[in-house]
């Protein structure tokens, strides 16, 4: 992890550290029995406006907002937007995903929400389909396994019954996400943590 200074976090680690040599593809495939415990789970709320959340046995639950950096967009008028911080985001899934696994010898397992993708959203398609492709650049580089999960898929059983609405959704999932993790801190809602658990308990 970048240590606190002054200077921009990319700074300290560009000039203060060499270069960290990438994992291989393979680094974490075909080693351990995947059907086996202990696991460590990821989840990703998709989106430069999404969170990552990871448990892991030896670790308290961890949550951050998905790392971004303001960019220009590609349009000849000037518009900016924010993408995902690819560095950043290799450096939070190498610290508390791939090196502890290393470390320990356990698996891990990254759950993607699947990405919006509608033609009649055609920009918040592509801002989705653009997140997602940095995040799975990263994780290639790491080998982290991974799958994708259908936002339904996890709520249906994390989520009380009944509930309507993406704005009903997010403040259920922020509710049940304050009683399952009380000590954690985290915005707007739980997502990603509700998928990291479910996974857990479903064993996949």
């Amino acid at each position: 992890m970048r240590q606190k200074s002054s200077v921009p976090p990319t700074t300290v680690a560009r000039a203060q550290s060499p270069p960290r040599p990438l994992p291989s593809r393979k680094a974490n495939k075909g080693g351990a029995d995947t059907s086996a415990p202990p696991c460590i789970y990821c989840g990703v709320d998709n989106g430069a406006s999404g969170s990552i959340a990871i448990l892991s046995p030896d670790a308290p639950p961890f949550w951050a907002a998905t790392p971004t950096k303001r960019c220009r967009n590609y349009q000849k008028t000037e518009k900016h937007l924010n993408r995902v911080d690819a560095e950043a985001l290799f450096d939070i899934l190498h610290d508390r995903v791939y090196a502890p696994a290393q470390q320990t010898g356990v698996r891990t397992l990254v759950l993607l929400e699947r990405p919006y993708c509608n033609p009649a959203g055609f920009n918040a398609s592509m801002l989705a389909a653009r997140a997602l492709e940095a995040t799975l650049v990263v994780l290639d580089l790491l080998g982290l396994e991974y799958r994708f999960v259908d936002s339904k898929e996890w709520q249906s059983i994390m989520l009380p019954k009944g509930i309507i609405g993406r704005d009903e959704l997010k403040r259920a999932s922020f509710e049940v996400g304050k009683k399952l993790f009380a000590t954690t801190k985290f915005k707007k809602d739980a997502d990603s943590l509700l998928m990291a658990q479910w996974a857990k308990n479903t064993k996949l």
